[in-house]
């Protein structure tokens, strides 16, 4: 089809009148662009083009005038780009934004993001034009595949991860026991567990260094090897001693892990545990209505060294004799970086006294766990968490 002379020149004056218009300033701006920018009539003919549809359709920028846009597609790709034309043509749609690939002259496929709108010219018996707009989106869609990807298997790792976590709450006769647990990414690097077996519970929490996938790897095998020792009903210490070796050799990494180990006795109340550098117990009695910040009992045990250490470390292991109702409160030390919308942190003065008002005579674990999290709330008020968060309230 023949295109007369002077169809282009009115064309080229409008396009330039609408860069103007949007301060574009001058016909260049056309051939700045990284992208495929024409302007084409209904039969898909070129009027304008920019050096990037040059050099697609490998032709000279000067000699683009009659170039039919069909170059860049298949045939069958050809057909639905049309049907789009046709679309907005028939004012069914004002302008359009699809994907189609186009073949290159190396034989090539990229994918392009197309944007489709009809030039509105008041102007007798000006033909109906279109302007084409065209964005390789090839490796942005490849990311997106493989965002897409990652995010689907980090989904897959949490829940995997939820299952090494035992049911929120629990009951063992009059005693009880209710939790919180929240990662700050999709994968977390806090652990905790208990278990029952006969007498005696065994209650375990731990924090790996960071959070994130690679904290997940250790807490998958940290939990791995806590179901075998269970079996063999070992103290706290010797627990500790075992989940060091085994940490200190899944990984080159200097990756370490603070824990405790604690066992408790349903029936005679004693309370044996052993840390390995973890935050302190902290028990909460319950034979007073009121507890202020100093009647705190921080379980601080002795100096210790957090797990996946180089070499045979020694825990050391404290009793304590619990009393009917008593409350004990394990947790990590994300609590204390929780912060607000302004960046300031709970900090452990803040999280102490929001416990010490929290704690009153009637409250049972769970109660004591859902104030202690909608206080947290109430000074987060959504604001992204910087570490893992966990703790648990255990009831005598």
């Amino acid at each position: 089809m023949f295109i007369p002379e002077q169809v282009a020149i009115q064309a080229t004056q409008y396009i330039i009148n609408v860069l103007e218009n949007s301060k574009l300033q001058s016909e260049e701006a056309l051939d700045s662009l990284p992208g495929i920018y024409s302007v084409i009539d209904v039969q898909g003919q070129v009027l304008k083009g920019n050096k990037s549809l040059a050099k697609i359709v490998d032709k000279n920028y000067e000699n683009l005038l009659g170039v039919s846009l069909s170059q860049l597609f298949s045939e069958e790709n050809w057909q639905v780009f049309l049907s789009h034309l046709m679309s907005v043509k028939n004012k069914m749609d004002e302008k359009l934004e699809f994907k189609i690939d186009i073949q290159l002259k190396d034989g090539g496929i990229r994918n392009y993001l197309w944007h489709v709108s009809s030039l509105v010219v008041n102007r007798p018996n000006f033909p109906i034009l279109f302007s084409i707009l065209g964005h390789d989106v090839t490796d942005l869609t490849k990311v997106t595949k493989e965002n897409s990807r990652m995010q689907y298997e980090l989904n897959t790792a949490k829940i995997v991860q939820n299952t090494f976590f035992p049911p929120p709450t629990a009951n063992f006769g009059n005693s009880s026991i209710a939790s919180y647990f929240e990662t700050a990414s999709e994968c977390g690097g806090d652990w905790w567990y208990y278990r029952v077996i006969k007498d005696k519970l065994f209650l375990w929490i731990g924090d790996v260094t960071g959070h994130g996938v690679s904290a997940a790897l250790v807490v998958s095998a940290v939990h791995s090897v806590a179901l075998i020792i269970e079996e063999e009903h070992m103290s706290p210490a010797k627990t500790l001693a075992i989940l060091n070796r085994a940490v200190g050799s899944m990984t080159n990494e200097p990756l370490t892990m603070t824990f405790t180990a604690a066992t408790i006795d349903l029936k005679s109340r004693e309370c044996i545990f052993a840390s390995a550098c973890h935050e302190p117990i902290i028990v909460l009695p319950y034979d007073r209505n009121k507890l202020t910040i100093h009647d705190l009992h921080l379980l601080q045990g002795e100096a210790s060294l957090p797990l996946g250490q180089p070499k045979d470390v020694k825990y050391e292991e404290v009793k304590l004799q619990l009393k009917p109702r008593d409350r004990l409160l394990f947790y990590t030390d994300g609590i204390y970086d929780i912060a607000n919308p302004k960046g300031l942190q709970w900090s452990r003065s803040v999280f102490h006294r929001t416990l010490a008002r929290l704690v009153t005579q009637p409250q049972n674990a769970g109660d004591l766990v859902l104030g202690l999290r909608e206080a947290m709330d109430k000074y987060r008020q959504g604001t992204p968490l910087k570490d893992d968060v966990t703790f648990f309230v255990f009831q005598m």
